[in-house]
């Protein structure tokens, strides 16, 4: 072989080894980690106002965005180690098998690797920031880490923990730019993370059983699905969503009327609405059996919750905006 020759495989293989790198990196998940930046949005005119020095703004932001890169390399991470974990059962799974590590194009030996150097830059980088972030990464990066090596096998146990990391998120881009938030905002963010979890297993669920019986007895291999799926029925599932949906919704309530960093005119409860449609549509998505999305692919796809997420987030920001404390 000439030595031109070995310059362009090697040159291939570091090319198709940066691809699928990047594809156990979960991109499409990154959207999560803007949690950070839910404690910046709403204690603006509290914390913080826009008629300050631009430089103030500017570290605000910074600190937030640093923050919010520190999870994004900390979630990669251990989206990585979830499928060195997996990577044998997942070469079963009808849709899994195409990841990079259960088809085989990329090596567990290069995958771990990878997977340590993500998660040292990240905690590196939430020190930087401040050290309160860099041991919460630590934290969420060593549970994560016996999460997907075995607690995730665990009903309940695995929403509850998943549901954790949002609200690492969220108490952290509070920490980044040390500002006081309601602890009401933890608790819809936890309660949110809770209903979208347990709507992702009743989604999962609806794939493998017909939506006309709460039976497990057309329930695929559950080696190479989710373990819980064989515990989890139809009318469990129903229960925890509609407790959750409906904590949330009240949660959310009695911070728009309690958060002492909002308008003390209660004029965040016209945000409301969106809050309630979003829950109500989310739940129409995950219970439709003919989806083959996952939930938070058809929310992303879904144009009624794009057009309220982002109908939401301006109503907020012009609230705050328009009624300062």
């Amino acid at each position: 072989m000439s030595i031109s020759t070995k310059k362009v495989t090697l040159a291939t293989s570091s090319r198709s080894n940066a691809i699928a790198l990047l594809a156990t990196m979960r991109p499409k998940q990154w959207i999560k980690n803007f949690l950070v930046y839910l404690p910046l949005v709403f204690t603006i005119n509290n914390h913080w106002n826009v008629s300050e020095e631009t430089p103030t703004i500017i570290s605000l932001l910074l600190d937030s965005t640093l923050s919010f890169l520190s999870f994004t390399l900390a979630s990669s991470a251990v989206y990585t180690w979830n499928d060195i974990c997996d990577r044998l059962a997942d070469a079963s799974h009808p849709k899994k098998k195409l990841r990079p590590l259960a088809s085989g194009k990329l090596s567990p030996q290069l995958a771990i690797a990878f997977a340590v150097l993500l998660s040292i830059t990240g905690v590196i980088i939430g020190f930087l920031v401040t050290p309160w972030i860099g041991i919460i990464i630590a934290g969420y990066l060593t549970l994560m880490g016996f999460y997907s090596y075995h607690l995730k096998h665990l009903v309940l146990l695995d929403v509850i923990l998943i549901s954790s990391g949002y609200v690492a998120r969220a108490v952290s881009g509070a920490i980044a730019i040390n500002a006081p938030v309601s602890a009401w905002l933890y608790v819809v963010t936890g309660l949110g993370a809770l209903f979208l979890g347990f709507g992702k297993r009743k989604s999962e669920l609806n794939k493998l059983i017909p939506s006309t019986t709460t039976t497990h007895e057309n329930i695929l291999d559950p080696h190479t699905q989710r373990r819980v799926l064989s515990i989890y029925t139809q009318d469990l599932l129903n229960t925890l969503i509609s407790i959750s949906a409906s904590s949330l919704i009240l949660a959310y309530m009695i911070y728009t009327f309690t958060a002492e960093n909002l308008p003390h005119n209660n004029s965040m409860m016209a945000t409301i609405p969106f809050v309630i449609y979003g829950v109500f549509r989310y739940i129409l998505i995950v219970t439709e059996p003919t989806t083959e999305e996952q939930p938070e692919d058809a929310l992303l796809n879904d144009k009624p919750v794009v057009v309220t997420a982002v109908g939401w987030i301006l109503s907020v920001i012009a609230i705050l905006l328009m009624f300062p404390e």
